[in-house]
């Protein structure tokens, strides 16, 4: 197979997934507890942010695929998702997932130099969701 059609399938894969995440509705939502996602992680090995005025963002519109040559891997991004909330007190946020039709995990990742306080309208959060998609060691 040629590096080509490799990552052709790639950026087929990854505009796949933001299809589908747009036509059913995939959502970004933040968790608070410590912990490290795990391929076999179902949503309730998660806690959920829970500050007044939190709820789940709905994914609406995801950038082009773009190809790092020397990694070898292809990066779908979503523009941005703001999370505020109307509380007098935050919570520690440690990541966010995306969440599919059902509460099905779809990923999950861990907020790098986290976590981070948000809930109140002084500490608001943009979320970048990110998936990828390359070659294997």
């Amino acid at each position: 197979m040629s590096v080509g059609r490799v990552q052709y399938g790639l950026s087929t894969a990854l505009v796949a997934l933001a299809q589908s995440a747009i036509a059913n509705g995939y959502q970004v939502g933040l968790f608070t507890n410590n912990h490290t996602p795990a391929v076999t992680d179902g949503l309730s090995a998660f806690t959920e942010a829970s500050f007044f005025g939190y709820e789940r963002q709905t994914l609406t519109s995801w950038l082009v695929p773009s190809f790092d040559a020397t990694s070898g891997t292809y990066t779908l991004q979503y523009g941005g998702v703001l999370f505020e909330g109307a509380d007098s007190s935050d919570q520690e946020v440690y990541g966010y997932l995306v969440i599919g039709p059902g509460n099905l995990l779809i990923a999950a990742n861990v907020l790098a130099g986290g976590p981070y306080p948000c809930g109140t309208p002084a500490h608001p959060i943009v979320i970048i969701a990110s998936e990828q998609l390359g070659n294997s060691p």
